[in-house]
């Protein structure tokens, strides 16, 4: 039947939990035995499809972090070269502008920053 998908017959009529196996009763097109169940498996399922969002969110909220630290610092240029910028992913930023002179400013949420001769300089 096209609504028992991913749903698990045993045996005469005998329905199981997609997520955990149990036995389930009640409604005839019931798939969970539980709404832990039913809520475990659906985060499953969108934490499976957001993996490649994270990955992103988490690479901005190092450089983000990095910035950070680096403005709290007082740090305005540094080398792209330099030790603590190893965690720094320069081809991930929130936006970025192109000014005269082929200047580019990336954004990294709240922080301005350009790069140039292999240095990064916060604007």
């Amino acid at each position: 039947m096209a609504g028992d998908v991913g749903l698990r017959r045993t045996g005469e009529g005998e329905r199981h939990c997609v997520e955990c196996g149990l036995a389930v009763s009640g409604r005839a097109d019931k798939k969970f035995c539980c709404d832990s169940c039913r809520t475990a498996y659906h985060n499953s399922r969108v934490r499976k499809m957001n993996t490649p969002k994270n990955e992103v969110d988490r690479i901005l909220a190092g450089n983000r972090r990095l910035l950070t630290g680096l403005t709290s610092d007082g740090i305005t240029k540094i080398a792209l070269a330099d030790t603590r910028m190893k965690t720094f992913d320069r081809f991930y930023y929130t936006s970025a502008q192109v000014r005269r002179w082929r200047t580019t400013v990336y954004c990294c949420y709240e922080y301005r920053y350009t790069i140039r001769h292999d240095f990064l300089q916060m604007v």
